[in-house]
């Protein structure tokens, strides 16, 4: 019994040495073997960290090496797996939808998920801006997007929509945009076979806002703005503005950027339009009528008086003749009055005699150029008197034709003489009497008889007679000879200098002032038309209607038939097709091309003749003409002028087309008419 004991108590000790001697063994759990799940077009793998290869394709397969020889086979490797992996959780965002199978190669296994199901899209919407992108649409079979909140299907087809994107169209897509015009309330339809999906929802958009002052207008809320563009008249495209002569664009790279707001300068009175453009798709016109500030003024010799001043910046001026406000400023009696010294709102001048430059600018940098001519009060003062008839040199009465006689202050011997003849608006009427006839000529129409008579063109050192023919007359070249008899006679009885005598006009009379020149061109040595032409150019060149004859040059359709067709296919039809017009296919005018050839050459035998005449008797012609005027074509003028030479003639040719704009332009020129026509 005590050998057991011993032998037992021997084993123990055995047994506790060799436990003191050997090492602790710890027990590892095995890795949890990776979970798949979908949300959308992104798959989820838990266990990242252990996987090392993972491959998928497009379809259902129940081997790794099915899916390895599947022709869209995609493998990713464990770089990638890293990149795409967070928090033990790998995710990465599939091409497109569909059925997919996956094999997952980890450390210690391999696993073949199939199928994975990614049939099934929950929609979403994104905005940006008017911008709306619909997110997930595979499978489905359309989609619509249409203005307003609606909540079925039969709604939005009976209220219309904005857009209808089909299955054929989103089969490669897995988000779809479009940008709408207008911010506002939504709704997007999904349809998917046997469900539908619905959301409203409210496009919210930084809109601009406008603040005009005169030739200036502030455009705010700046926000992402991409672009706004601007173009004188009306528009409702961008490629339309941007073919405008007149476009300007300021981008967000350029004098935009970090700007809230804008202000754009403009030059010129009228309708202007501007586009403002987002970044998000976002845009708008505005159509913006800007008008320069002008003052009011009024003349009392040598008081001038300035009203209407809300906004003005100063009023710049001194003595003698200038045409800008920089020759002003520097000019050496350069003065200088800020709205400041306004008393109820008006600015008084008193000024020495002599001719002054006036420039009144407004905060808006409207610039007024004005020229004042303020007289001695110890001078006779210019008279305008009314004329019925006068005498040739043997003392018989030439005819009744009617005129204004200006005598100019301290009027004496060889002083200049201007003939000035007036335009076909005020010719005279059977109705009234000569004298209500001679006040209507200097009162009814914008023309120079008017200007002169209102002291627009100053105290002019010169004799100016100013006749009146009737309304039966066709033109002025009739009654050359009746003028170069009055030019005698007041050669007679004023003593004029027969040297320096001039003949000015304006439209019938700018026809007038060239025709009866190269009549008489031993009688003057200046000419100055105003919208003219000559006499049977433009008329020959007019089509002629069959029962009616040549049109007549307000209606419509001449204007419309000097424009060139578009379906000109001809070398003659390009050069002559402004002359005719098609109605309904049939030739409606019974011009030819004989007749335009036969019109052209007459104009060109015109201006050879009388370019003759004028180089001849060293005579100077100044035209002024509107380019594309639509009673006088401009080539007329233009043709004369460069048949004479630019040493002895010269044509300026105005951007404003109309008649009304060349009068304007004369009033801008005013003085340099004057001395062109006094030989100054």
């Amino acid at each position: 019994m005590k050998r057991f004991t011993k032998l037992l108590s021997l084993i123990s000790a055995l047994i506790m040495a060799f436990a003191t001697l050997a090492p602790v063994c710890t027990v590892h759990s095995m890795p949890s073997a990776p979970v798949i799940s979908v949300q959308n077009y992104t798959v989820c793998l838990t266990e990242a960290e252990s996987i090392k290869y993972i491959r998928f394709a497009l379809g259902t397969y129940k081997s790794a090496s099915e899916i390895k020889n599947a022709a869209d086979c995609v493998t990713l490797n464990s770089s990638v797996i890293s990149v795409n992996t967070a928090n033990g959780v790998f995710s990465y965002e599939m091409p497109n939808g569909g059925i997919y199978s996956f094999w997952v190669k980890t450390d210690s296994s391999e696993y073949i998920f199939s199928p994975v199901d990614m049939t099934f899209m929950t929609p979403e919407i994104v905005t940006d801006g008017v911008t709306i992108t619909v997110k997930n649409v595979y499978g489905a079979s359309d989609l619509f997007i249409a203005k307003g909140t609606w909540n079925s299907y039969p709604e939005i087809k009976s209220n219309g929509y904005i857009v209808r994107a089909t299955s054929n169209k989103l089969s490669t897509l897995k988000n779809y945009s479009y940008t709408v015009k207008d911010p506002g309330d939504y709704t997007v339809l999904v349809r998917y076979n046997g469900r539908e999906w619905y959301k409203n929802f409210n496009i919210y958009c930084i809109t601009p806002t406008y603040s005009g002052n005169g030739l200036q207008l502030t455009v705010g809320n700046l926000e992402g703005v991409k672009v706004i563009r601007t173009a004188c008249g009306k528009y409702t495209t961008i490629s339309a503005m941007k073919k405008s002569d007149t476009h300007k664009a300021f981008t967000a790279k350029g004098v935009l950027k970090d700007q809230s707001e804008y202000t754009i300068q403009l030059r010129n009175s009228g309708i202007v339009t501007v586009a403002v453009q987002y970044e998000n798709g976002y845009y708008e016109f505005y159509e913006y009528n800007a008008v320069q500030k002008t003052p009011t003024i009024s003349q009392d010799n040598e008081k001038i008086t300035f009203g209407d001043l809300d906004g003005l910046k100063l009023i710049r001026y001194a003595k003698g003749e200038y045409t800008t406000s920089k020759e002003i400023k520097y000019a050496p009696d350069s003065r200088v009055i800020k709205y400041e010294s306004a008393l109820n709102g008006y600015i008084t001048v008193t000024l020495d005699p002599g001719i002054y430059s006036f420039c009144v600018q407004y905060d808006d940098e409207s610039y007024n150029y004005y020229t004042f001519t303020v007289t001695d009060k110890e001078k006779a003062p210019a008279v305008f008197s009314k004329q019925y008839r006068f005498t040739d040199a043997q003392g018989n009465t030439v005819s009744t034709l009617p005129y204004w006689l200006y005598t100019p202050a301290d009027a004496t011997e060889g002083m200049p003489l201007i003939v000035v003849l007036h335009s076909a608006h005020v010719k005279s009427k059977n109705e009234l009497t000569a004298e209500a006839n001679l006040d209507n000529m200097v009162s009814s129409a914008d023309d120079l008889p008017k200007f002169i008579y209102n002291g627009e063109f100053g105290n002019i050192p010169a004799y100016i007679v100013m006749p009146q023919t009737s309304g039966a007359s066709r033109g002025w070249a009739k009654r050359g000879a009746e003028l170069k008899e009055l030019v005698g006679f007041c050669q007679r009885e004023y003593g004029i200098d027969s040297g320096n005598v001039s003949i000015m006009g304006y439209s019938l009379g700018g026809t007038g002032a060239i025709e009866v020149a190269s009549a008489y061109p031993e009688t003057f040595t200046r000419v100055f038309s105003a919208a003219g032409g000559l006499d049977g150019v433009t008329n020959n060149s007019r089509p002629y209607i069959e029962g009616t004859g040549r049109l007549d040059i307000n209606t419509e359709t001449y204007k419309a038939l000097r424009v060139l067709k578009e379906n000109s296919t001809t070398e003659y039809e390009k050069e002559t097709m402004k002359y005719q017009y098609a109605a309904s296919g049939n030739k409606y005018l019974t011009i030819t091309k004989e007749e335009i050839d036969a019109a052209k050459a007459f104009e060109i035998q015109r201006i050879t003749e009388i370019a003759g005449i004028f180089n001849n008797d060293d005579i100077l012609v100044w035209t002024v003409v509107g380019d594309r005027d639509t009673e006088v074509a401009p080539s007329v003028s233009a043709e004369l002028c460069d048949t004479i030479g630019s040493n002895k003639a010269k044509c300026d040719v105005i951007e404003d087309c109309s008649h009304a704009g060349a009068i304007s332009y004369c009033l801008e020129i005013k003085s340099e008419i004057i001395s062109f026509l006094l030989n100054e």
